[in-house]
């Protein structure tokens, strides 16, 4: 996932949290004030029907009952219980005809009021002392708080959807800032990808100089120097090794294979002359390789590319290995191929990659001691995959890390020729294609080469 799509949901993420907190702070809040408004009108009209039974005369009484009347508006399923209380009483003589603990009444009584919210009612209870009778009066009032339930429900439904508009508007102006953010980056990597071996004079724009952005370009461009600096040099060492090293050894060769056609059969400087010409196909042989690998390291995009066929070319390497190793038990498997034959072509260059995959596959007959080895092909989305498999000497397990690096050689492998060359070649070649190799292998037992192209590349996107 790219970081601006990282940073864009973290934030959204971020924000959601805090305006769902804040919207769950706002909620509570509101039902705690709910609640004690409505247990305040409760106590009111607890209050005033308390001060009416007190009251001796009937016109006093009916005077509150009128102002209760008058200014508090009767609730959906109120409900009055007037208790008589024995002065000096903790709680209830007899059972309570309400569904209240008997601690309520206790509290009534001591603090002279207390509240209660059960199975969805809410209860006031009031105390009062009657002086002109021998026991006290406790006053409840419940009912339902329909409204407040009502109020509650709408300013859930506003929360819910503010807090869904406000992560929409938010997510959108994440989107849309973090574009913004990151469009000098992108523009970065437009300008980086376009720079290749061919034009490496090309430099990033650098900007106003002040922000981070300019220095990442200004190091960009510092490193591009130095490549540049380093692909002339090398170039320049390609072309000159190229013909100062292949014509001396070629000479010397030459010169030791006429020497010995001259010399009579069993001479005593036969032997030395037969060693020179071996060694200086040994040593022309590692120049070679050498001027490859740094060639492939230097740049791959010189070279022709087209529409390459994987099955085909396993066909070609197979050829090949029959003409350097007669002996080779190489076999094609071609039972898993995909049905669409889109997925088996590759950009790239036909004759890097019959060298990477030859020499993979010349590998596994070499340290196999020329038994059986399996060329599988296989494809999906996820790439072309060619595995070279033998059940030859395998690699230890500690050396596996290595064995891409130039001349390293594993330790099993003294009984057998060779230069530490070809894996690093392959490696090169293939990553130039935009691919990958794999190696799995165990001691004694074999291994496992799998050489990883990106499938189904067409030639507008290489």
């Amino acid at each position: 996932m790219k970081i601006r799509y990282k940073l864009t949901l973290v934030f959204t993420g971020l924000m959601a949290a805090i305006i769902l907190l804040l919207s769950i702070f706002i909620y509570v809040f509101s039902v705690q004030n709910v609640r004690q408004s409505f247990f305040k009108r409760l106590e009111k009209s607890a209050a005033i029907i308390g001060h009416a039974t007190l009251e001796e005369d009937e016109r006093s009484t009916a005077i509150y009952y009128e102002v209760k009347e008058k200014h508090l508006q009767d609730l959906p399923n109120e409900k009055v219980y007037v208790l008589r209380i024995k002065k000096g009483a903790t709680g209830l003589r007899y059972p309570s005809p309400l569904p209240l603990p008997d601690d309520f009444y206790t509290r009534v009584i001591r603090e002279g009021k207390a509240h209660q919210q059960l199975a969805g009612l809410s209860y006031a209870g009031m105390y009062f002392k009657d002086t002109t009778h021998p026991e006290d009066l406790m006053v409840i009032t419940y009912a339902g708080d329909l409204y407040g339930s009502q109020e509650l429900g709408h300013l859930r439904f506003l929360l819910m959807s503010g807090w869904v508009l406000a992560v929409g508007l938010v997510f959108t102006i994440s989107i849309l800032f973090s574009r913004q953010i990151f469009r000098p980056v992108r523009e970065i990597i437009r300008e980086v990808d376009n720079i290749n071996a061919q034009n490496l004079n090309l430099r990033l724009p650098k900007g106003n100089g002040k922000d981070e952005i300019s220095e990442l370009a200004a190091t960009f461009n510092g490193m591009l120097d130095r490549l540049e600096t380093a692909f002339r040099i090398q170039s320049n060492f390609i072309g000159n090794a190229s013909h100062s090293l292949r014509t001396p050894l070629t000479i010397i060769g030459g010169e030791a294979e006429l020497a010995l056609s001259r010399m009579d059969p069993g001479h005593e400087l036969g032997y030395s002359f037969q060693v020179i010409m071996q060694e200086s196909e040994k040593l022309r042989q590692i120049v070679n390789s050498l001027l490859s690998l740094a060639a492939t390291g230097y740049d791959g995009k010189r070279e022709y590319y087209e529409n390459v066929r994987i099955d085909e070319l396993l066909w070609t390497v197979k050829e090949e290995v029959d003409n350097l190793a007669p002996e080779n038990q190489v076999i094609i498997d071609y039972n898993q191929l995909p049905e669409d034959e889109w997925w088996l072509s590759v950009r790239g260059n036909t004759n890097l990659l019959n060298l990477a995959v030859t020499n993979v596959v010349l590998n596994a007959c070499k340290y196999s001691g020329n038994n059986v080895v399996v060329m599988k092909l296989t494809a999906d989305n996820d790439g072309i995959v060619i595995s070279v498999k033998d059940i030859g000497i395998g690699i230890p397990a500690t050396e596996l890390e290595q064995i891409f690096t130039p001349f390293f050689r594993a330790s099993n492998t003294a009984l057998f020729q060779g230069y530490g060359l070809g894996l690093s070649l392959s490696l090169n070649i293939v990553r130039l294609h935009g691919g990958t190799i794999q190696v799995f292998s165990e001691e004694d037992k074999g291994t496992d080469v799998r050489v990883i192209l990106p499938a189904g590349r067409l030639p507008d996107d290489f």
